[in-house]
């Protein structure tokens, strides 16, 4: 459990969490991290318990930690997301609602899902991306207005900012290059919003898209709301999608960095590769083939 994910931690949720599991015939351990997060302890833990299920109550970061924890072991990863955005969570089809969420975990089924690896090292399950996202999330994390209202403030410093860098995209098939103000690699199609960035994503299907966002004039931010929010951002002009296995990306000058909401600090170059079908995940089910089992 991660108390500084979002607005914390529920004053309840521990309590309901020991009695449902209980209820249930498991048996329980919880474990809250501090502000220091040390990838050695949970997997002390994990070898310690050695659990079915292993569950990361948190935001995209704290799931990531776990995830990255768990690859290769015989557990499944339930998810009870606490943060401000939870995209990761929005795009399994995971209740909002912690107790709920607890109640699809423990009556839920699994299903493999992809694991990005961003310069050999940094796991990511959803979205990794390079600058005008990354430096919102850098700045929402270094203020104290949390949630929906302290990512809107970082958005609105974006009005006017238009910092265009050069690119270059290097994969299996093509290299591409030009200009953005963004590049996303994408192992799903949605952000926490509920807006989509990658509408053909799927987090199963053994492939990633990296979506470049073009250079835009003054009105771009909201154009680009309305776009991914009716899911037509890979038909604008302002943007390119392309379907990748491994992917090599240059900038010039380099860029703020994020990998599932967490801070990187600025990079001129990253590589990524997909891992197919390397982690369990408990979910839940949405008429939409980016969910359905690969």
């Amino acid at each position: 459990m991660n108390p500084e994910a979002g607005s914390g931690i529920p004053e309840d949720l521990e309590t309901g969490i020991r009695e449902q599991s209980e209820g249930e015939g498991h048996t329980c351990k919880i474990h809250q991290l501090t502000g220091k997060i040390d990838p050695a302890q949970i997997e002390q833990l994990l070898d310690d318990y050695a659990p079915s299920i292993t569950v990361a109550a948190g935001g995209d970061g704290t799931i990531n930690l776990v995830a990255g924890a768990i690859m290769g072991r015989e557990t499944r990863l339930g998810i009870i997301p606490l943060g401000s955005a939870n995209g990761l969570a929005y795009q399994l089809n995971i209740p909002d609602d912690p107790m709920e969420a607890l109640q699809l975990i423990l009556s839920g089924k699994s299903r493999k899902v992809d694991m990005l690896m961003v310069n050999g090292k940094h796991p990511c399950l959803h979205m990794c991306d390079l600058g005008m996202n990354a430096r919102v999330i850098r700045r929402y994390d270094k203020e104290n207005v949390r949630g929906f209202y302290g990512y809107a403030k970082q958005y609105f410093r974006e009005f006017g900012m238009r910092w265009k860098f050069s690119y270059s995209i290097r994969t299996d098939e093509k290299t591409i290059s030009s200009k953005a103000v963004m590049i996303v690699l994408a192992n799903g199609s949605y952000y926490g919003t509920g807006a989509s960035i990658s509408p053909e994503g799927s987090p199963n299907d053994g492939w990633f898209e990296v979506v470049a966002i073009h250079a835009y004039p003054f009105w771009f931010l909201f154009y680009m709301l309305l776009s991914v929010f009716f899911r037509k951002i890979g038909k604008r002009s302002f943007s390119r999608i392309i379907r990748c296995r491994e992917a090599r990306i240059t900038v010039i000058p380099s860029q703020e960095m994020q990998v599932d909401g967490e801070p990187m600090g600025s990079q001129d170059t990253i590589s990524a590769r997909i891992i197919p079908g390397s982690i369990h995940i408990i979910s839940g089910s949405r008429e939409n083939p980016s969910l359905l089992p690969g």
